[in-house]
């Protein structure tokens, strides 16, 4: 699914890096080039949860999005205000949310 997402967002004109397939390699990315403009997170990566990346963009002000299939109230309360798509993902469900609209 992350390539497919990936693919649909580079036609749309983004610049895309990753996917990764865990936290600790999100985090590598993060120190890697330049900020990202957002991040595209699901809440589970091979087992484990992305709250740690989560609180490291938080600290560089970079907003993210929750792509998952976990209901909400799954999700830590701290993390609640992180906006989400639910999976399946359509493309214009990630536009719509970074748009604002």
């Amino acid at each position: 699914m992350a390539e497919n997402l990936c693919e649909a967002l580079v036609a749309q004109g983004a610049e895309v890096v990753g996917p990764v397939p865990t936290a600790a390699e999100a985090l590598a990315l993060l120190t890697q080039g330049p900020a990202p403009h957002l991040v595209l997170l699901d809440v589970d990566l091979q087992d484990e949860r992305v709250y740690i990346v989560v609180d490291r963009i938080r600290l560089d002000r970079i907003p993210c999005i929750f792509v998952t299939g976990y209901d909400p109230e799954a999700i830590p309360a701290e993390y609640a205000d992180v906006p989400r798509v639910d999976k399946p993902v359509e493309i214009q469900q990630i536009l719509t949310k970074v748009s604002g609209e």
